[in-house]
């Protein structure tokens, strides 16, 4: 990796006294990247005061447009070239010599205003006219088809003149519609991205009240703009099978939610300490809401006390260093939440208990072993379903665990277990 990354021009040798440190982390299609731990450097460095654009300004300047088309940079902060005199500070070990970044790495809390200023000076004269500018998010816009496609000419002439680079496979062109800060925008106006009430709007039907909770939660109208000049909030939690997050402000004596987001855990995640769920349930929310975010100081709540004392965590290792490097870019203070009142985002990580509830095959297990220990009689069970009948016979290797119908296997020796979470019919 060192030698693709010098070949690439983003690293070279260093003799800097600076060193931070650097732990391996997998991305999603499987490949290896390094991630750094700059939180010492970005302590002692000036933060930076360059203001991102309001989100609620930038979606109101889409009034009447009728094509759209949005561009993405091929590794953005990769293609912004560090100050000679500052590439000291990013200087990294690997255990075989010490190299130092060339270009802007990730983890720097100045990250974001950096590239937000970039973008602004490649795109003089053009932002609000031609498009418009969310860090790496360009969209172009245009109210005739020609007058699109002269703006398009237009923003790709700079990008071209400033060699910047962009990534085919993420560009949109001549489109109708598409999706933008969150939003689905079109001619019509704009409206809710329906991945993010998703979450909601998939839950099994319930046979209680709750049913016109969640039909007024998908609405519209409770899923707020947001608001630029008040703090955001994040709640944040996991349970043994996913994690659930809501993005909320206050306004006067009551929180609007913005968004909602959820996750099934993986197989693995799954083995997770509860420590490292609830830190993944950060990391994963964060990520998913970084567009309103990102520049800005929010409120983080969680119901989980040691996840606060884990981000203040002297010597991070593994997997545990890579989630924290990736937090280092927010402006955020932590807030514990007791879990009676961190309900919201409870729910989404817990909404597979539902599912399970309305499965007739999983229900009558729930309710014997919730009622006694003890294995129900072979007469109470004759009439079941097969499935039934089946998970009766593996009524020693059951469990609830969090409300959730889990079997539990143990290796030869029994010092280790691992709980595998029953799946239910019920969508």
């Amino acid at each position: 990796m060192i030698e693709g990354m010098v070949k690439d021009g983003v690293i070279e040798p260093s003799s800097s006294p600076w060193c931070s440190t650097v732990v391996l982390g997998k991305k999603k299609d499987g490949s290896m990247r390094f991630c750094f731990d700059y939180r010492r450097l970005n302590d002692v460095t000036k933060k930076g005061s360059y203001p991102l654009p309001r989100i609620d300004d930038t979606l109101d300047m889409l009034t009447g447009v009728k094509w759209f088309s949005t561009l993405d940079l091929k590794s953005g902060y990769w293609q912004v070239e560090i100050d000679p005199k500052d590439k000291e500070k990013t200087a990294f070990s690997t255990g075989k010599g010490l190299w130092q970044f060339k270009v802007m790495p990730f983890g720097l809390c100045n990250a974001p205003a950096t590239f937000e200023r970039l973008m602004e000076l490649v795109l003089p004269g053009l932002i609000g006219d031609a498009c418009l500018v969310y860090l790496d998010d360009i969209i172009i816009v245009g109210r005739r088809f020609e007058v699109h496609l002269q703006n398009l000419e237009r923003v790709l002439m700079k990008i071209q003149s400033t060699n910047l680079k962009l990534s085919p496979k993420k560009c949109s062109l001549f489109k109708r519609q598409v999706s933008f800060l969150g939003y689905v925008v079109s001619e019509e106006g704009i409206r809710t991205d329906p991945d993010k009430i998703a979450a909601v709007k998939d839950w099994p039907v319930p046979k209680d009240k709750t049913q016109e909770l969640k039909n007024r939660l998908c609405k519209t109208p409770i899923v707020g703009y947001p608001d630029a000049g008040k703090e955001f909030i994040v709640d944040t939690d996991a349970s043994d099978i996913g994690l659930g997050s809501v993005l909320s402000q206050r306004n006067r004596d009551q929180e609007i939610v913005i968004a909602y987001f959820s996750k099934s855990l993986s197989k693995p995640e799954r083995n997770y300490c509860v420590t490292r769920r609830e830190l993944l349930a950060v990391v994963k929310s964060l990520e998913h809401f970084s567009k309103y975010l990102l520049g800005r100081k929010f409120h983080l709540r969680t119901d989980h006390a040691a996840l606060k004392w884990l981000l203040q965590f002297k010597n991070p290792e593994g997997q545990v260093a890579r989630l924290i490097e990736l937090l280092q870019e927010y402006d955020f203070v932590i807030e514990h939440r007791s879990g009676k009142s961190h309900g919201n985002a409870d729910a989404l990580s817990r909404s597979t208990a539902h599912a399970q509830q309305e499965d007739s095959d999983i229900k009558p297990i729930l309710e014997w072993l919730k009622a006694s220990a003890l294995k129900p009689k072979w007469s109470d069970v004759l009439a079941m379903s097969s499935t039934t009948i089946s998970y009766w016979v593996q009524w020693d290797s059951l469990l609830i665990q969090d409300g959730v119908l889990c079997r539990k296997w143990e290796n030869g020796r029994g010092d280790r277990r691992h709980l595998q979470m029953v799946v239910s019919k019920v969508p």
